[in-house]
């Protein structure tokens, strides 16, 4: 099964995630690699959000980012949707050090700002689903289903090794930012009435 959208119609090409995407990609690819501890923070927070321990991880994390990030952006705009990426990696990563006062760097990355778009997302189009393209052998067929099943396996992905296993403090800080950042951010959009949702 491949997840590839959500049903939620939105107007514009979501500028801020493909920048993400082919930052994150290029900067793994590339083997930028800086040294965090090098950094002040929330310098070595923000610097961590472009890391990735694998190619794997990055690849996850950046269709999560597309599948959650791309409806988000059309309903918040450019501007607001940056500022939510940003304030919850770096959130994700405070969370992180409150949790465990001897973190030597920020190691949640930009699976916190994908908890801050899910949690953004959940309040703001919670009854959205996802298109998923599902091959079966000698057969294919397309089915949605409803995002909170995608958030969770995002969640359950995070344990694998290669993917990265943040802190768990950290991905429960970005997702709670990411509600209440969300909520702040999308007041006076009008987003439920302008861009209707399919009956769960």
């Amino acid at each position: 099964m491949l997840p590839l959208k959500d049903n939620v119609p939105t107007a514009g090409v979501p500028v801020i995630t493909i920048a993400v995407i082919v930052l994150s990609v290029g900067t793994h690819l590339a083997g930028w690699e800086p040294d965090l501890s090098d950094l002040a923070w929330p310098w070595a927070a923000l610097a961590s959000l472009l890391l990735g321990v694998s190619l794997l991880g990055v690849a996850i994390n950046m269709l999560f980012l597309w599948l959650f990030g791309e409806s988000l952006e059309g309903l918040l705009g450019p501007g607001r949707f940056l500022a939510l990426l940003v304030v919850a990696g770096i959130a994700a990563a405070g969370a992180q050090e409150l949790a465990d006062p001897e973190t030597a760097v920020p190691s949640v990355g930009i699976a916190g700002s994908i908890a801050g778009l899910i949690g953004a997302y959940a309040l703001i189009l919670p009854r959205a689903r996802m298109l998923c393209w599902v091959l079966i052998p000698f057969f294919v067929t397309f089915v949605e289903i409803a995002a909170p099943i995608l958030a969770a396996i995002w969640l359950a992905l995070q344990a694998i090794p290669d993917v990265g296993q943040p802190p768990v403090a950290g991905l429960l800080g970005g997702i709670a930012v990411g509600v209440v950042a969300g909520w702040l951010l999308a007041r006076g959009r009008s987003a439920a009435a302008e861009h209707p949702q399919a009956a769960p």
